[in-house]
């Protein structure tokens, strides 16, 4: 009977070993695939500590944005503010959201606090939570819970609380995209649109968003690239089967994704043809910008040239 048990157990632990192994993954297509090509990496002593949204923090405390330069810390704000997850200064003013998910707007000269609001604590967060964006007379805070808190600063006063309804950890807004009518919104598990006349959502598992003038790329969970325009409406989609992206972003006419597994992929603009590049990556931190993607103690330039 003993002996019966012990064999159930080793067969047991042995069985869900293989089934941890045997996780379906991405595997390229052998026609779309360059393996002998190599990515010209350019190494450094580097890691990246976090990636926020459009900056990332690297182990020797430079912040890079996404357009790859330096973001220099303001030393005045250091001094007056130091619970903020994210701020944006506009003149006088400092807008930012606190770690205890309080909106604050902080006025430099007279060295106090405007207004200030608190909203439901979380736990989680995503770290890619958008800075507080001044348009006109507005601020827009993206609060922790996944809400957007419109402020007016003639009155002094929060005039519309806009929600996603989204639930559950990491529940924030990502990204978004403010036009002229419309505002285009991304939170983990949905996609949405808000505009004057018109609200849409699609529930879809979200890594990010790659946004143009027109039309934007959203990046989903299970490697799909969808092609979308400001109306929600989708205009053209690619998958590939088990794929999951870490980095992201658009240089010229090419879309460029890094696979978990290492694959970097390089689309054309219309979804229509791709080439996938095997490289020394997996399932590195990585961060994008125009000219390069950052990853941990290394980095290469774009466009690939080879």
């Amino acid at each position: 009977m003993v002996l019966l048990r012990n064999s159930f157990f080793w067969i047991l632990i042995i069985s869900l070993f293989s089934a941890c192994t045997n996780k379906a993954h991405f595997i390229p297509n052998s026609s779309n695939f360059e393996k002998e090509k190599r990515i010209p990496f350019i190494f450094t002593k580097t890691t990246l500590k976090f990636v926020g949204n459009n900056q990332v923090l690297l182990s020797d405390n430079r912040l890079i944005d996404s357009h790859g330069k330096k973001v220099i810390k303001n030393s005045e704000t250091s001094d007056l503010i130091n619970d903020e997850v994210v701020l944006t200064k506009n003149k006088n003013f400092i807008a930012y959201v606190t770690e205890n998910n309080s909106i604050v707007l902080f006025d430099i000269v007279q060295k106090q606090v405007i207004f200030s609001e608190k909203f439901p604590t979380v736990i989680t967060i995503d770290r890619r939570l958008p800075k507080p964006l001044f348009e006109k007379d507005s601020i827009l805070y993206f609060t922790l819970d996944g809400k957007i808190a419109v402020y007016s600063i003639p009155d002094n006063k929060i005039s519309r609380v806009i929600s996603v309804n989204d639930t559950g950890d990491y529940s924030n807004i990502i990204s978004y995209q403010l036009s002229e009518n419309s505002l285009i919104l991304l939170t983990h598990k949905k996609l949405l649109l808000i505009s004057d006349n018109y609200d849409d959502n699609i529930i879809v598992d979200i890594r990010g968003a790659i946004f143009q003038k027109d039309n934007f790329y959203l990046i989903t969970k299970n490697g799909e690239i969808r092609n979308y325009d400001y109306k929600l409406s989708l205009q053209k989609q690619i998958k590939f089967p088990f794929a999951y992206f870490i980095a992201f972003g658009k240089v010229k006419e090419k879309i460029y994704l890094i696979e978990s597994q290492g694959y970097i992929i390089e689309i054309d603009s219309d979804l229509d043809k791709y080439r996938v590049i095997d490289s020394e990556l997996d399932d590195e931190n990585c961060f994008f910008t125009e000219q390069k993607f950052i990853c941990d103690e290394k980095f290469f330039r774009l466009p690939l040239s080879i």
